[in-house]
């Protein structure tokens, strides 16, 4: 390998390892939290994904994916046999895009999810943070939750300084789909309780 080559090996190696983690930031939520935002909580079984380019955009550079959620059981909202949630990010032709911190629903998984009405569509509330994938515990075949939060860095919104993160929020390691729904029922009924 010549001098220059190195050289120029070396000078990309230090800006690779120099360059920061693609994360999103956010102000963590916790269960309380996402129940009051949501227009919508539900369990469900994604049936389908398709990603797009967004033409309300005057360039029409971002793309989209809608998911089409079958409900099995909604928690809060209006019942609706079936939900379409857009999020940023997916892949149309040779272009893929994603933002760091973006839930993905994978066709074939059920989820449960808090969900909030905007004018570009349904979303899911905090990111990732509004997305619980749900899984049958080894041995007891028990309904779990659990949710997938790389991609988000969390500021505390106390006291949120440039640079400064907490922890990502520690969910216990095992949730029961049952318990969790019962948390949740109880956070609807307080706020439908203080009406």
């Amino acid at each position: 390998m010549t001098r220059n080559a190195r050289t120029l090996l070396s000078g990309l190696l230090v800006v690779l390892l120099a360059a920061p983690a693609a994360a999103t930031t956010v102000i963590p939520l916790t269960t309380r939290d996402l129940a009051r935002k949501a227009d919508i909580i539900c369990t469900g079984t994604c049936v389908r994904s398709q990603s797009f380019l967004d033409r309300s955009l005057s360039d029409a550079q971002r793309i989209n994916t809608n998911y089409l959620i079958q409900v099995d059981k909604t928690l809060k909202g209006d019942p609706q046999q079936f939900l379409v949630v857009t999020e940023w990010g997916g892949q149309v032709g040779e272009v893929l895009q994603w933002i760091a911190g973006t839930p993905r629903y994978e066709t074939g998984e059920k989820v449960l999810v808090f969900l909030k009405k905007t004018s570009g569509g349904i979303v899911t509330i905090g990111m990732s943070q509004g997305k619980y994938h749900v899984y049958k515990e080894k041995g007891t075949g028990k309904e779990m939750v659990r949710r997938d939060l790389s991609g988000l860095e969390f500021v505390d919104p106390k006291h949120p300084k440039a640079g400064e993160y907490i922890q990502k929020p520690k969910d216990p390691s095992r949730i029961y789909l049952s318990d969790f729904i019962d948390e949740i029922q109880h956070e609807v009924g307080r706020r439908r309780n203080r009406r």
